[in-house]
């Protein structure tokens, strides 16, 4: 829950006397200074009421972050993306805040660790923009068994009929992005014996495997975008890439998987040989992996011709494309050339 502020009162003078002084000015006809004097309100405070006609209620407190005009620049953010990855969780929220904070060098005290927004100043906020709703999130498991049902499948559909009929996107245009890791240590293979056999043994490698994240796009007119190669290293070593496909772009991060920074490098070079712009857009068809909801990503796509369309959470294995027909084929061979 979040906590409770006990604000200080910084002005010293009463509302009340504030307005029977600019009366007993209009009306009467006294000094500036004899009003300040009568009813102990600042002279610059009557002053600033009586040019602007009309009495502001001060503010107390703390000093707001943003803007008004950014906290609704914000607040369109969020319900755009809220609508593009089918709701957003209250950690998605925090984080998205922090990166708005950050694109705007706004000084800040939050949790600059794990690059999220105050529990306080979220809830806050929530109050300030009633418009926001979030979603709960549930067990993955129940979610990939409830999640594939007609009326979300029909959601993304009518929204894949909307762009086509507004954009006339070409099949060289469409794409579709996704992930898979691949481990250095071979799975075991399936092996013939004898029927009836109750135990078959096969001399495998001990080894602990490292994964390595391969980032693939694929057009819908079969047109492919070099892969994008994430090794769980400290640092990248040129000989990884000796050998590979002159185009292959390659990165490291500590666990091996995509995270919002590669992801960004990952748009970077997709745009590189997609080619979009504002008058010749591509749509990009992906799932609702949290490293897909940043907002340099989303700013990186909108200010480039990027339409993204994310499929509903948890049905990827019916859904994707690449999930259906090119990843387990390629892991095979992959698989069985090491």
């Amino acid at each position: 829950m979040p906590r409770h502020y006990v604000r200080k009162t910084a002005t010293k003078y009463n509302l009340e006397d504030l307005q029977k002084a600019i009366e007993d000015i209009k009306t009467n006809k006294i000094s500036l200074g004899r009003a300040s004097q009568i009813y102990s309100v600042p002279k610059t405070t009557i002053f600033d009421h009586l040019k602007k006609d009309v009495i502001r209620v001060p503010k107390t407190g703390r000093k707001p972050l943003f803007t008004e005009a950014q906290e609704l620049e914000l607040e369109d953010y969020i319900l755009k993306c809220s609508k593009l990855f089918y709701g957003l969780t209250i950690k998605k929220v925090r984080k998205i805040v922090f990166q708005f904070a950050e694109r705007n060098k706004l000084p800040h005290n939050f949790d600059k660790i794990n690059k999220l927004a105050g529990k306080d100043w979220y809830y806050n906020f929530m109050k300030r923009h009633p418009r926001i709703s979030l979603r709960r999130p549930e067990a993955t498991s129940l979610n990939r068994i409830n999640a594939f049902n007609k009326a979300d499948v029909k959601v993304f559909y009518d929204n894949l009929k909307d762009i086509q009929n507004k954009h006339h996107i070409q099949p060289d245009k469409i794409f579709n992005v996704d992930e898979t890791s691949i481990s250095t240590v071979q799975k075991n293979s399936k092996i013939l014996a004898e029927r009836g056999e109750k135990q078959v043994g096969k001399a495998t490698s001990a080894e602990r495997g490292s994964t390595t994240t391969v980032v693939c796009a694929i057009s819908a007119a079969g047109q492919y975008i070099p892969p994008f190669f994430i090794f769980k290293r400290k640092r990248m070593n040129a000989l990884l890439l000796k050998g590979s496909n002159p185009n292959m772009v390659a990165s490291v991060s500590d666990s091996g998987w995509i995270n919002d920074s590669l992801f960004i490098d990952w748009l970077q070079h997709f745009i590189s040989y997609a080619k979009p712009s504002l008058t010749n857009q591509v749509l990009l068809i992906l799932d609702n992996h949290e490293s897909h909801i940043s907002l340099g990503a989303y700013n990186l796509c909108r200010d480039n011709g990027i339409i993204m369309l994310t499929l509903p959470p948890h049905t990827s294995h019916k859904l994707q494309p690449l999930d259906l027909t090119f990843f387990w084929t390629s892991e095979e061979c992959i698989l069985s050339r090491i």
